[in-house]
């Protein structure tokens, strides 16, 4: 090997090392918001309410698949549920990722030890944003999950459960949706309403919701749009796409 790649491979070793350090203290920067939004009060609410009713849709599939039989409707419990534990999961969730987590941060000194850590704000705020849009996915996912595979347990036929295991692979995927979604507006109602986040994130999201109901073009706002994902998204399921 020549002296020139000798120097070349010894310079790039550091940068890759600062670079690997940069992306693990991002991560734990992201754990840690994440982690605090969890224990919040709103977010248990979020959580608690969406496996709670998930676990009453599950208990309904039951005694109608005993009751019934392999005739049992259980594809109607995923759509008429669907909405309802995204609704009941999300709302509490979103208004928890809008508090003025920053002003928290900084008050419990985590913005302190961040920068001790070599962590700027900027990447910090990064990392709030990362955090609310996974926790509320996966507070959203989790029902979801919950009863489509108890669904697809209780399918009739092989084809039949895969049919709904790709249904609910789907309903992965818009609770990722909504996480990206709901997780962006309440981080930007956070940042520019401040300790008043939770109504800023009220407004961007039920105001172009209500007017537009009023005008029939309801479809022009964040739940509005989700809707209409989901009804597709189901759809696409009950038709059995992928099978």
């Amino acid at each position: 090997m020549s002296e020139s790649s000798t120097n070349a491979a010894t310079l790039r070793d550091p940068m890759r090392e600062r670079d690997e350090h940069r992306k693990k203290r991002w991560r734990v920067a992201a754990a840690l918001s994440r982690a605090r939004l969890e224990r919040t009060t709103l977010s248990r609410v979020g959580f608690t309410a969406g496996m709670s009713l998930a676990l009453t849709f599950v208990v309904v599939a039951l005694l109608a698949r005993a009751s019934d039989g392999a005739t049992a409707p259980l594809d109607g419990l995923i759509d008429t549920g669907a909405a309802i534990m995204v609704g009941v999961a999300a709302a509490p969730t979103t208004l928890a990722a809008a508090s003025d987590r920053r002003t928290m941060d900084r008050e419990g000194g985590i913005e302190a030890l961040a920068a001790m850590r070599g962590v700027h704000l900027t990447q910090l705020e990064l990392a709030r944003t990362y955090a609310a849009m996974m926790h509320i996915a996966r507070t959203t996912a989790l029902p979801l999950v919950t009863l489509g595979l108890t669904v697809a347990a209780l399918a009739s036929s092989g084809a039949m459960a895969l049919q709904r295991i790709v249904l609910t692979v789907g309903l992965v995927g818009f609770a990722a949706m909504v996480g990206v979604v709901l997780g962006a507006a309440a981080t930007l109602s956070a940042r520019v309403g401040g300790r008043r986040g939770k109504l800023v994130v009220s407004a961007i999201v039920l105001l172009p919701w209500m007017i537009g109901g009023l005008f029939g073009r309801g479809l022009y706002s964040i739940p509005g749009a989700l809707d209409a994902a989901l009804a597709l998204i189901l759809e696409m399921g009950n038709r059995g796409v992928g099978v």
